[in-house]
């Protein structure tokens, strides 16, 4: 489990990299910064393929589960609600952006930290339910 783990981390770690403006740090407080920029000089196209990326990933899940007799409806709905949400248009944090210090930087924090472990929660409760239900009595 570790191991996945691991390969997770630094395979989202690569993914920031190649999006990120040069904002990446390598860790808290560090001077160095990385990103190839992929945000900037594609703009919303970047929110595009990452939903490409996104509903490649939802049709293998989706096929690997449908063998097992598991549904992933829900899990790929809320997946789904979360890619919208952050959409150019509707994220929280264009709004956030136009808040003065500290504000934005407090609530900015606490959307980012309830933003991973909110949908992390929820998708792993939607995802054992599943299994479970597709478990013969």
């Amino acid at each position: 489990m570790a191991a996945i783990a691991a390969l997770a981390s630094f395979s989202h770690f690569i993914a920031d990299w190649l999006m990120h403006n040069s904002d990446l740090a390598w860790y808290p407080y560090s001077e160095g910064h990385l990103g190839l920029g992929l945000w900037g000089r594609l703009g919303t196209t970047s929110w595009i393929l990452e939903g490409v990326l996104a509903a490649l990933l939802w049709a293998y899940a989706w096929s690997a589960n449908a063998r097992r007799g598991v549904s992933s409806l829900w899990p790929c709905l809320v997946l789904f609600v979360l890619f919208v949400q952050m959409s150019p248009w509707l994220s929280p944090m264009r709004f956030i952006a136009t808040l003065g210090e500290p504000a934005a930087y407090l609530l900015g924090g606490a959307l980012v930290g309830t933003g991973f472990i909110v949908p992390g929660l929820l998708l792993s409760w939607l995802i054992v339910r599943a299994e479970r239900q597709a478990k013969p009595s």
